[in-house]
């Protein structure tokens, strides 16, 4: 887009006027094209794709218009329709169209054939004549895919004094940010700061980079120094909360969280951020309040859901609210987890945070309602025996402890423990013998406190003259 503001503005208000009318009108491609870049930018995607739609329709031959599509059918991931056309179009040599090859190849994670790609198409034979250009293109494309050792290779070919200095610098930051080489991210960056101290966007990427890093403080002043430069950075807002979160209070963070969520209030991992903070100061409503935001406004397929999901389940858990932790887990796996899975994970975190009462009714409704298998025994043994849930009144080991056949003998040593905690000696004492057999080192870590000083193989005996002393042989 090479115009003026005024003419692109003057353009569109012209585009937007007769729109309104709704009266045929005719404006040229170039035009058109321009301004449905413009609505992209300024992320109106509805009005751009309308823009597009009625351009085509004016003109439906158009290289530009026709590519652009392309690009759009991409950015919505329809590779199929978006090759189709551009292997379509009537000139193929075009770098656009090149581009988007690459492009394609990156994104089908075949990146070695792309840098060949790259090479033979726009650089062998050439001579002097190279166009630099690509070079960096190709950085930026090969950055949005994760290859940031291919960026740096690329932008290595570009001469010092070509092209934009102070782009090559922040895509050279960002490649090594990319390989967790921040030292040099940091040198670059702060080299280009040297030569134009009051440069925002220099800026903000150093607080970026420094907060990758886990240089909370550094990253606070560095956002700051950003901000006082620009007051409407936006990622510099966002760092900065970021920043704090890590570094400071939640009354510290919530201030710059708040500034920043005033104007995205969809951020979902500022949010997760204030949420877990929120958590760590065992403030539970308000930690449940704020990560129920973020997982409303957190993609489905972002890694971050499970986090969010996690803290979530955690924070009811803390409330008291096991039922509702437990739908909740349950709902928030694509593939559902089987009812036994479910009911041992939510179980766990409810003894993780100290609801015990809670923890073992959850176990006895389950065991009301479904039958266990003897894996599920043992895992269930297992997991009382690390909590220390074994007191004569809790009803759950009345069912692990029933006679069965398919328990492995892996749970013997949980198994007897809970018998002995249980008072229910005898039963003990045969599942004690086998364990010293088949899990010495288990059975020694559950027994050691109840035979202290003595040796695994000792303990069915120590057990069994306990029996004949107490009289209950």
């Amino acid at each position: 887009m090479d115009r003026s503001n005024d003419d692109l503005d003057y353009i569109r208000r012209l585009y937007e006027e007769r729109v309104v009318s709704a009266v045929p009108f005719y404006m040229e491609a170039a035009d058109l094209a321009d301004l449905v870049e413009w609505y992209e930018k300024a992320g109106l995607d509805h009005e751009a794709e309308a823009c597009l739609r009625y351009a085509l329709r004016l003109h439906p031959d158009d290289f530009d218009l026709l590519l652009t599509k392309a690009y759009r059918l991409k950015n919505y991931g329809r590779w199929s329709e978006a090759l189709e056309l551009v292997r379509s179009l009537a000139d193929q040599n075009l770098r656009e169209v090149k581009m988007f090859y690459f492009e394609n190849m990156l994104n089908e994670m075949r990146p070695d054939e792309a840098e060949a790609y790259l090479e033979r198409e726009f650089f062998s034979d050439k001579g002097a004549q190279v166009d630099y250009d690509v070079y960096v293109e190709a950085a930026e494309l090969y950055l949005d895919y994760n290859f940031p050792a291919r960026a740096l290779r690329a932008l290595r070919n570009v001469p010092a004094d070509f092209g934009d200095a102070k782009q090559k610098a922040e895509l050279e930051a960002d490649a090594y940010a990319g390989r967790s080489d921040f030292a040099r991210a940091e040198a670059v960056v702060n080299a280009s700061l040297d030569s134009d101290p009051y440069d925002e966007i220099s800026w903000t990427q150093l607080a970026d980079i420094q907060y990758k890093a886990h240089k909370f403080s550094a990253a606070f002043d560095s956002s700051n120094y950003a901000l006082a430069i620009n007051p409407d950075n936006d990622q510099a807002l966002r760092v900065r909360a970021c920043a704090a979160a890590e570094e400071s209070g939640i009354a510290h963070y919530g201030r710059y969280a708040d500034e920043y969520l005033a104007k995205f209030p969809d951020d979902y991992y500022v949010r997760l951020l204030l949420g877990e903070r929120y958590y760590a100061d065992a403030r539970y409503d308000d930690a449940a309040k704020a990560l129920q935001q973020a997982y409303r406004s957190c993609p489905q397929d972002a890694a971050d859901k499970q986090r969010i999901l996690s803290g979530l389940v955690y924070a009811y858990a803390h409330q008291g609210r096991a039922a509702l932790a437990f739908e909740c887990f349950s709902a928030g796996f694509g593939t559902p987890l089987t009812a036994f899975d479910t009911t041992f994970q939510i179980a766990s975190i409810l003894f993780d945070v100290g609801r015990v009462a809670d923890a073992e009714r959850l176990l006895d409704n389950y065991l009301d309602d479904y039958p266990v298998d003897g894996q599920e025994v043992m895992r269930l043994a297992a997991l009382l025996c690390k909590y220390g849930c074994c007191g004569p009144d809790n009803t759950v080991w009345a069912v692990l402890l029933a006679p069965r056949t398919d328990v492995p003998v892996m749970a013997q040593p949980y198994l007897a423990y809970g018998a002995y905690r249980m008072a229910l000696y005898r039963d003990a004492l045969q599942r004690l013998r086998e364990a010293v057999v088949s899990c010495p080192d288990e059975t020694y870590r559950l027994f050691s406190d109840v035979f202290p000083g003595r040796g695994v193989t000792e303990f069915p005996v120590l057990l069994e003259r306990m029996i004949r002393e107490r009289g209950d042989a």
